[in-house]
């Protein structure tokens, strides 16, 4: 099952385990350098910060959600 979120700048999508809700992968996009999703930035280590904020945004809801 994919969840995703949309900030100004980013697009986050998490796939979690239908059964367990555990996540199995994730997807990262700028879309300031790459508008059409091309490279997935969640593997690299310099967007670690960035991947960990947006996905404590997307369990916390969309209402408590900050701009990006």
């Amino acid at each position: 099952m994919g969840y995703a979120m949309r900030t100004d700048r980013y697009r986050y999508v998490e796939w979690r385990d239908a059964e367990s809700g555990n996540v199995r992968a994730r997807e990262l996009y700028d879309h300031n350098v790459d508008p059409a999703e091309n490279v997935n930035l969640a593997g690299r280590h310099e967007h670690g910060s960035t991947l960990s904020a947006l996905a404590a945004d997307l369990a916390n809801g969309w209402q408590k959600a900050r701009p990006r």
